[in-house]
């Protein structure tokens, strides 16, 4: 869970700045910034909870497949939340599954998915990493 949370605070941030929420002449509100940082961490959380039992199954092997998946699953979950958290917090349209498809898209077919998907890949196999150390830890008890 921890490898979650850390995760997607820093995917949140990424998805802001490509949402030009911290450029200086544009005004965004706190709360605006926040439901962005607390989607992606739900987002980050989700994520890596749905691909750890793949990842212990599936091994090292597997790692840059699901790493591919895991950028359109993760982008899904966190446009769905955004949409979800934008609608209780400020009253925005509640549209879940079509902005969760718009950020899945958006996550591959644009030129950011050429330095996203690396990235994504990267984050799959430190959790790999994470993952088969807990592994460990429980075998040795």
């Amino acid at each position: 869970m921890a490898f979650g949370l850390v995760s997607g605070l820093i995917w949140s941030l990424v998805a802001a700045t490509l949402m030009e929420l911290f450029d200086t002449p544009r005004e965004t509100p706190t709360v605006e910034i926040a439901t962005v940082i607390g989607s992606g961490v739900m987002a980050g959380v989700l994520t890596s909870f749905g691909m750890r039992v793949p990842l212990r199954k599936y091994g090292k092997p597997a790692a840059v497949m699901f790493g591919a998946l895991s950028l359109p699953l993760g982008a899904f979950l966190f446009g769905a939340l955004l949409s979800i958290a934008q609608w209780s917090v400020l009253g925005r349209a509640l549209a879940p599954i079509e902005r969760g498809l718009l950020f899945a898209g958006l996550s591959v077919i644009t030129i950011f998915g050429v330095a996203l998907l690396p990235l994504a890949i990267l984050t799959t196999f430190l959790l790999r990493r994470v993952v088969g150390s807990g592994q460990q830890r429980q075998g040795a008890v």
